[in-house]
């Protein structure tokens, strides 16, 4: 019997699905970490998102450049309801030319 180890290319930790759950006025937030799984630098860049309307806003940090990146998602306390959006990267590694973060963000009304 063979075994056979596969190393992602690209490590998305916790994962490359983010939910932020939060009520009207409460400020939540969530980070992605993005790192290279081989031994080739690692650059990436913003390719298109679908968060314009101001429900999340994120920023992209370099941990260790050409190693790991943090995304970092944060609701807007004062917009309630649901959003979904994803955020698109770019990346310089043809085996994995994108990265798609898809983000949910719910934010119950206070009664």
């Amino acid at each position: 019997m063979m075994k056979i180890s596969i190393r992602p290319i690209i490590k998305l930790v916790p994962s490359a699905n983010i939910t932020i759950r939060a009520k009207q006025g409460e400020s939540r937030s969530a980070d992605v970490f993005i790192s290279s799984g081989i031994d080739k630098p690692l650059k990436i860049f913003h390719l298109k998102d679908s968060l314009s309307d101001g429900r999340v806003k994120y920023s992209i940090e370099t941990v260790e450049e050409g190693k790991q990146y943090k995304i970092h998602f944060e609701n807007n306390p004062d917009m309630p309801g649901d959003k979904k959006g994803e955020l698109r990267l770019g990346t310089n590694y043809k085996e994995k030319p994108e990265i798609r973060i898809r983000i949910w963000s719910r934010i119950s009304p206070n009664r």
